[in-house]
């Protein structure tokens, strides 16, 4: 076995004996499936993914799903692999748009008032909100616009995508722009006979311990060229083809049936590298995972934050980009073998398993690794058989950190 495999199961062996299920993660989001009947590796797989919270980190897990006649399938609680976030990856290992470009923009942010943190978690609400909506709006329910804030917050506690406060807070700062996105998209849905297959599905890169959820897996129409000749009506009347109708070489425009990918961004300013590598690589992830083969990527967003029409890019044919992704590929792995190479860190104690809190649930934390105690005003060195009053050796000294 080699150090790149023990590593990856060493963590492996970790999850499984802290495995716990309240770290599952809006698990109700991943894998809504839909029209799977074309798509035969979606029927009843004997698996499913799942986000899981790690140290305030995204890892995806690979659990057993096992399927009885006339029941819902049961998800195991043995955890069969494990995927770090492709988001988290691809901003370690794509380069730069500019240089500390994060760290100017939260300057700018600051400049004007606006605690740059705080406005990155509300966007990012605003986008699993937007997503959410989406995905419902999919499976055919009518949105009111009378009622629209007070259904939606309802919905997206009942679903447990966000708190009741925080649900709130978002529908009363973005119901208008929730409302057109919900527009944009319904003639996006219409605009490329949108049939979806699956929504939030989890997908895996195994040789480099990654996993990502795609946004929205369904067949949709393409516009394509085509050339054809077409009869004018007119005959030849002298020359080698008297008698023989005349022709003219006409474009026409028609749809044609694809298996794509669509990935949604709920900011209006642009798309980047980073959503090339991010649908590429997905793409790659989808085919191993599920043997499927997607002919198109797209990235969708919002016209503007209050617009209801909607832009999209084709994220296909870069050669530039794609001579980078297989490097991005193995750097991101050689930086997750670092970050894993003592196992997960686990900071745990008991406590958390206590059904109450008061002061009596809590332990003094014990020091690691010293050959000293400290009993009153006294440390006892066991190792020089050495005793002295601490205190009169604090004047001067440093808190330790």
């Amino acid at each position: 076995m080699d150090n790149k495999e023990s590593i990856y199961l060493k963590v492996l062996e970790q999850l499984n004996e802290t495995f716990n299920p309240e770290n599952f993660d809006e698990e109700h989001l991943t894998n809504e499936m839909f029209n799977t009947e074309d798509v035969k590796t979606l029927q009843q797989p004997n698996f499913t993914y799942r986000r899981y919270l790690y140290r305030g980190n995204r890892l995806y897990v690979k659990l057993p799903l096992t399927w009885e006649k006339g029941k819902y399938p049961v998800v195991g609680n043995k955890i069969l692999a494990w995927g770090f976030s492709l988001t988290s990856v691809i901003s370690w290992t794509e380069p730069n748009r500019g240089f500390n470009a994060l760290e100017n923009w939260k300057t700018s942010m600051r400049l004007k008032g606006i605690n740059p943190d705080e406005y990155a978690s509300e966007r990012a609400d605003f986008g699993s909100v937007m997503h959410y909506l989406f995905s419902v709006y999919l499976k055919g329910t009518e949105f009111v616009k009378k009622t629209f804030k007070e259904d939606i917050v309802k919905a997206l506690v009942k679903d447990g995508v966000l708190r009741e406060t925080r649900a709130k807070y978002i529908l009363d700062n973005y119901n208008r722009n929730l409302w057109n996105a919900l527009i944009g998209f319904g003639r996006f849905v219409i605009d490329y006979n949108v049939r979806p297959i699956a929504s939030e599905l989890i997908v895996q890169d195994s040789k480099n311990w990654i996993a990502t959820p795609v946004d929205l897996l369904c067949y949709m129409d393409v516009p394509v060229k085509i050339k054809v000749e077409v009869p004018t009506g007119e005959i030849y009347q002298r020359g080698e083809k008297k008698g023989e109708s005349k022709t003219k070489e006409k474009t026409y425009v028609v749809p044609k049936s694809l298996i794509g990918i669509v990935d949604f961004k709920s900011g209006s300013k642009g798309f980047y590298n980073s959503h090339y590598f991010q649908l590429n690589w997905g793409k790659d992830m989808l085919e191993e995972t599920y043997g499927i083969k997607a002919e198109i990527l797209l990235n969708y967003a919002p016209k503007d934050d209050m617009s209801t029409s909607y832009k999209v890019k084709e994220q296909m044919g870069s050669d530039n980009l794609d001579m980078f992704l297989p490097v991005m590929k193995e750097m991101s792995n050689l930086h997750l073998q670092d970050m894993f190479k003592d196992g997960i860190k686990l900071s745990y104690d008991d406590s958390g398993d206590s059904d109450t809190i008061n002061i009596k649930n809590f332990k003094k934390k014990e020091d690691e690794e010293v050959n000293y105690v400290i009993n009153g005003d006294e440390v006892i060195d066991n190792e020089f058989n050495y005793k002295f009053n601490y205190k009169n050796e604090l004047n001067g000294t440093e808190k330790e950190d």
